[in-house]
């Protein structure tokens, strides 16, 4: 698969959780992958084998055997490519496992998840520093801090300083989040951005910030200041889910930089629960109309300030994607939606004989009828490339 093809739709989410994972030797280690997942480790004998399998579940009673026996895996794994893991850690451990992956030097991927980590704090990202600083082939970094409620704004930091010159990253994933998060604001967006700005040849990037309360529009600020560095860039992914100081302004911001990215093939967007109305979505409108290479679009507004009057011009951006082939739009709680709004949508989606794939959602929009709502996955059914096709309408 060429470079140029190499990341991930949304849907086939970067972070899903790993269960029951093995990780696996067996002959050559020429792209093999170690997949470690986290809380308790079952090791089979450690013999002499040419196939060597550790299971890892749920963390228990053996913490520091785990460890031990985690470390111990990936010492005998010195020519790995790809590694995954995902770990409850505290400081200390996260050090101790820095300084053995930082001398995997044939790592091209990797993806650490710390998901409810409450002891793991800004300190304890410092050694992720000499893992990206040694690794010159690393292409791929996913790191997950979902739950991790220590991290701050001084951590994203410290991860911006791990990142600084890794000209060979293509793509980046960031995970941020927790139940009302005041810790990570604006400030740690901006030193993502920095962070991502001088990587010109980046192909995929994915920022979450779950619940992320102090993101607001300045933080898109940012973002756009960063996405207009990235010419080069086929997806990018953008959950704000209940981050409810984002609003209109931000999707000005966020219409800026994604026009200067003409060659964007893949667009996830979540805004739930923000002070977005008709206006942003114009601005969403007005930046997929240059975006005429997409092949796979999702908007998620949920909870939003959206009328038919909206849906009407939005269309107007649908027609322009005539490379489209997936669609996602999820209008769930747009109460002022109505079948109206629905039929403007049906016009725009009409026009796009590439589609191959469409999902839509109006949960609890109380003027769309479920009769309405069937009529317009029959006639959606008539495009020429269709191959699915799933409508919600309000329940």
């Amino acid at each position: 698969m060429s470079e140029e093809n190499q990341f991930t739709l949304p849907e086939v989410s970067m972070l899903k959780t790993i269960k029951n994972s093995q990780v696996k030797r067996v002959g050559p280690i020429k792209n093999s992958i170690v997949n470690l997942s986290a809380r308790k480790l079952i090791s089979q004998p450690m013999k002499r084998m040419k196939k060597r399998v550790f299971k890892f579940e749920e963390f228990h009673v053996f913490k520091e055997e785990t460890l031990e026996m985690l470390t111990l895996a990936l010492k005998s794994q010195r020519k790995v490519q790809r590694i995954s893991i995902e770990w409850k850690m505290e400081n200390d451990e996260l050090e101790e496992l820095s300084a053995i992956i930082k001398n995997l030097k044939y790592l091209q991927d990797i993806t650490l998840i710390f998901c409810c980590s409450p002891e793991i704090t800004d300190r304890g990202l410092i050694p992720l520093k000499k893992i990206f600083q040694s690794l010159t082939s690393l292409k791929r970094v996913s790191l997950s801090f979902r739950d991790c409620a220590k991290i701050t704004d001084n951590g994203v930091k410290y991860l911006r300083q791990a990142l600084k010159n890794r000209k060979s990253l293509r793509h980046l994933s960031f995970t941020f989040g927790s139940d009302g998060n005041r810790k990570i604001t604006d400030d740690g967006l901006k030193h993502l951005i920095e962070a991502i700005k001088p990587l010109p040849y980046l192909r995929s990037i994915y920022l979450e910030f779950f619940r992320c309360l102090e993101i607001t529009d300045t933080g898109l600020s940012h973002l756009k200041e960063g996405l207009q560095s990235l010419t080069s860039l086929k997806s990018f992914v953008l959950d704000c889910y209940f981050c409810r100081d984002i609003s209109d302004t931000g999707l000005k911001y966020l219409k800026e930089g994604l026009q200067k990215i003409p060659s964007l093939q893949n667009i996830y967007l979540l805004l739930a629960y923000c002070e977005v109305t008709d206006i942003g979505l114009n601005s969403m409108k007005d930046a997929l109309q240059t975006l005429t290479s997409l092949k796979s679009l999702s908007f998620y507004f949920i909870s939003c300030g959206l009328t038919n009057d909206g849906m009407r011009n939005f269309k107007e951006g649908l027609q322009a994607l005539t490379s489209l082939q997936n669609v996602t739009l999820d209008f769930s709680v747009c109460n002022q939606i109505t079948n109206d709004g629905l039929n403007h949508l049906k016009e725009g989606l009409q026009a796009l004989t590439t589609l191959q794939r469409i999902g839509l959602a109006f949960d609890s929009c109380r003027g769309i009828t479920v009769d309405e709502g069937h009529a317009l996955k029959q006639e959606l059914k008539k495009l020429p490339s269709l191959l699915k096709v799933y409508v919600r309408p309000s329940k």
